[in-house]
């Protein structure tokens, strides 16, 4: 029942007021009270904003400092690492995990294979899958190394189109095989996969892929 309709049965009888008073109560405008809730929405949107935006320019930095050409450029070295660390792009645990010649910085390169760019890596992955593709034993481990190289190369000729849950994925499979196959695998190829995880990790992490985290996805992609 309306406001109106209980005005006027009300009024029967008992001329106290008039229709235009009764009209008038019922098309008063309500006013909206601020909640609790909103205060805290809006800091806590602010704060969101705030992260993505630091997040953004550290990202902007970074490649400012190390593949101003594009993600073909980058090149796994200790002090790449270190400024991932420095800016919070990776946190302590991430940095502790990594191999131990991207955490000691010589200031020298390490041994051959150690720090390959993207593009390298690349090209030594397609010479690995052509030597694992001869050996009947390692059929799961090339299958993985193929399926990350796949990720690599799109990194490589700036395509990526992957999202980045899947790099995350290609990593962990990749890291399964070559626990399993360490012990039968050639120095030179052990490095090459230790450096196709590590970068298949980091391309996660930086959010190269296409993912939930849109806003940085695209002020990098913008960058470039």
């Amino acid at each position: 029942m309306s406001i109106n309709s209980t005005n006027l049965n009300s009024t029967q009888g008992h001329n106290t007021s008039t229709p235009s008073a009764a009209s008038d109560a019922g098309q008063s405008t309500p006013t909206s009270t601020p909640t609790a809730e909103q205060p805290a929405n809006n800091t806590a949107n602010k704060a969101s904003t705030t992260q993505i935006s630091s997040r953004a320019l550290h990202l902007q930095k970074l490649a400012e400092e190390f593949y101003p050409g594009g993600p073909s450029q980058i090149k796994i070295t200790p002090e790449f690492v270190q400024r991932l660390k420095d800016y919070g792009l990776i946190s302590n645990n991430q940095y502790n995990n990594m191999p131990q010649h991207l955490r000691e910085s010589s200031g020298t390169e390490g041994p051959e294979g150690e720090n390959d760019t993207v593009s390298s890596l690349t090209q030594k992955a397609e010479t690995l899958i052509d030597k694992l593709q001869n050996d009947p034993s390692k059929t799961d481990l090339m299958a993985s190394v193929k399926e990350a190289y796949e990720h690599i190369k799109s990194i490589d000729a700036d395509k990526l189109t992957a999202p980045d849950n899947e790099l995350k994925s290609s990593a962990l499979k990749l890291s399964q095989q070559f626990k399993d196959q360490t012990h039968s695998l050639e120095p030179q190829d052990a490095r090459t996969i230790k450096n196709m995880i590590v970068s298949l990790s980091l391309a996660n992490t930086l959010s190269l892929g296409k993912n939930g985290s849109t806003s940085t996805y695209q002020s990098f992609n913008a960058y470039r």
